[in-house]
């Protein structure tokens, strides 16, 4: 048996039935050409990327809320939003009067608390010298005794006088021994009253020098929340935001499909809705590892992805919204044809080819990296064909299945088929 040849069919260009079975050719001469009817594409070598895509709030890359670190009344606004800042510079003040009052009075209870060490470390040494002085009349007292008891008259009489007076001597280095054992608690209570009122005047002082209000970066005031007059708190809202407009940022969250594909240092392409037209390039620089459960009581759960912008365009501002598509595959000098050219027929994957001769033929084709508009192919095609995207119109397609011999010929039908096209192209 012989081995069957595949033949495509021809296109059929028109025939017009007039009457009952009688054929009549159409005119072909003012017929438009069935091929310029149809959308096409060349297949071609590229490269194909595969991506991943999310849309994100534009932020500078550098950028600090900045807030008053001690409480009170703003006195003045030194800076407004547009303003360009160093760091150091003033934004602005609260009305000191208060906290120069709480100045003077933290000093005053230093001072106070120093009179307090001194009177302690006095009543030290008052105390060591009663030690003394009680000391010298124990034994005065006891030589006393000794003396009395050498007497030969009135020595009863002089050792009484001399008991009396050891009493004496004895009671008074108790009460030494008593003022000297305080002395320690008085101390301690002193020095820490001093620590304590020394902190407060650290704190005060410190809270009169954070009633000026500095940039601490250098960069451009996006926001000023606060007016004159306004009673603020370290817990309120940010006063002011500065940021640094040299370079942004990109933050888009991506489903957990998406994530496992992306890594630190893949290529971005980031497009921005307010500039049309002014697309960049970026980098993925974080990717987070805790992911975010949907707020709205969805099932979704998303990764905030980081984005570094090369280059970012002129008209770029803070808060816009920006597209990244994240290139998680790459493979380059691949034979590729349009997605959109793809077919199924049954398990298999086709694609419509037109011939030079304006003939259709259906390939099976095996397809490898597919990006966004196009898809490898990896068998089936070589690069140069011409398939055809969508309805093939009037074409009849041999299908990859359809094969005769080419000792009987072409279907019924072709041979005709063909004669008309060579006719239309003279």
């Amino acid at each position: 048996m012989k081995k069957s040849t595949k033949i495509t069919l021809g296109v059929v260009i028109g025939v017009a039935v007039v009457g009952a079975g009688v054929a009549t050719a159409v005119s072909l001469t003012n017929q438009p050409d069935p091929v310029d009817q149809l959308i096409t594409s060349e297949v071609d070598v590229r490269t194909i990327s595969t991506t991943v895509a999310a849309s994100g709030e534009v932020q500078a890359a550098d950028q600090l809320g900045v807030n008053f670190a001690t409480a009170g009344d703003v006195s003045s606004i030194v800076v407004e939003a547009g303003d360009e800042v160093n760091a150091g510079d003033v934004l602005a003040t609260l009305d000191p009067t208060a906290l120069e009052s709480a100045l003077a009075t933290a000093q005053n209870s230093v001072a106070s608390a120093r009179d307090g060490v001194s009177a302690a470390n006095l009543a030290e040494a008052t105390a060591q010298q009663a030690i003394n002085t009680a000391d010298q009349a124990l034994a005065a007292a006891e030589q006393a005794i000794a003396n009395a008891k050498d007497l030969d008259s009135n020595r009863s009489e002089a050792v009484a006088t001399a008991n009396r007076q050891l009493a004496a001597a004895q009671a008074q280095r108790d009460t030494a021994e008593y003022q000297q054992a305080r002395v320690p608690l008085q101390k301690a209570a002193a020095s820490s009253g001093l620590a304590a009122a020394q902190a407060g005047l650290e704190q005060a002082e410190a809270n009169l020098e954070k009633a000026t209000l500095r940039a601490p970066m250098s960069g451009t005031v996006l926001m000023v929340g606060a007016e004159e007059g306004d009673s603020v708190t370290t817990a309120g809202a940010d006063a002011f935001i500065i940021a640094d407009l040299g370079a942004f940022e990109v933050t888009a969250n991506f489903a957990e499909s998406d994530i496992i594909s992306i890594e630190e240092g893949q290529s971005v392409q980031v497009d921005f809705d307010a500039i049309p037209g002014e697309s960049r390039e970026g980098t993925v620089t974080e990717v987070s590892l805790m992911g975010q459960v949907d707020p709205t009581g969805g099932s979704l759960t998303t990764y905030p992805v980081t984005v570094s912008i090369s280059n970012p365009p002129e008209l770029l501002r803070v808060g816009m919204t920006a597209q990244i598509n994240i290139i998680t595959a790459e493979n380059v000098d691949v034979v590729a044809a349009p997605v959109a050219a793809l077919n199924v027929r049954g398990e298999d994957v086709v694609v419509n080819v037109l011939l030079d001769n304006a003939t259709v033929q259906e390939v099976v084709v095996e397809t490898g990296t597919q990006g966004s508009n196009f898809v490898e192919i990896t068998s089936g095609l070589e690069g140069g064909e011409t398939v055809i995207i969508g309805d093939v119109g009037e074409f009849p397609v041999v299908s990859s299945d359809d094969e005769f011999d080419p000792a009987t010929g072409p279907p019924p039908g072709v041979e005709d088929q063909q004669r008309q096209r060579e006719q239309f192209d003279e």
